[in-house]
């Protein structure tokens, strides 16, 4: 009675070492998915859903969610059944162009937009939170919804100058166009080289190297 004993006690080690075991294996499957920024999920037979992570300076920001609904009579083709998506995104005509045609394709671009809007928001806030203690920055301005513009004054010793930063191209999160003007002070009529400067970096890195 003893031994029958002992053995069920190391079967139910065993099955204890098992299930901790696999369950670390999908916590770390899982973790791996994240890291791609993507994890999938499947809810009943005809839905599968995805979410989309986004990053900024090395942590997570919020995720976003697809819900894909499969054709029961034909299992390739999906249709976009819910999702929270920001509306700036043209989500339809990425799907059109897509979806049907390459799944990965279609997810990479979209969560190309994602991180790209999430990256311009973090920065606007960057520069908007720095500057509360810069009186020399005034003026400030920036579009709400998708973050596409930020407009602001600088006031120096020679005069006032006005940055606009123009994100034409939403699946980025520099500027695609830059304009800077002089709003009082000596005429200087090529700011060339400070523009280029905000189209290629962050804002506030852009803003160090140029007025320190």
């Amino acid at each position: 009675m003893k031994g029958f004993q002992q053995k069920v006690y190391q079967y139910l080690i065993h099955d204890q070492m098992m299930a901790t075991t696999e369950a670390r294996c999908v916590q770390e499957l899982i973790g791996y998915h994240r890291l791609g920024g993507r994890t999938t999920f499947k809810l009943q037979d005809r839905y599968e859903g995805i979410r989309l992570d986004t990053f900024y300076g090395r942590s997570y920001r919020e995720p976003y969610y697809l819900l894909l609904r499969r054709d029961p009579m034909d299992q390739r083709k999906l249709t976009i059944e819910r999702h929270t998506i920001p509306q700036f995104i043209q989500l339809d005509r990425l799907a059109t162009m897509f979806l049907l045609k390459d799944r990965e394709t279609f997810l990479r671009i979209l969560q190309d937009f994602l991180l790209a809007f999430v990256s311009r928001r973090e920065q606007i806030n960057e520069f908007l939170k720095w500057a509360e203690d810069q009186p020399h920055i005034v003026n400030i301005q920036s579009e709400f919804v998708a973050k596409s513009r930020l407009e602001f004054d600088i006031e120096t010793d020679a005069g006032t100058l006005r940055v606009q930063l123009y994100y034409n191209d939403i699946s980025t999160d520099y500027p695609t166009q830059a304009r800077i003007r002089q709003l009082s002070g000596p005429e200087i009529h090529d700011f060339t080289h400070e523009e280029n400067t905000f189209c290629s970096h962050k804002i506030l890195d852009a803003f160090h190297i140029l007025f320190g």
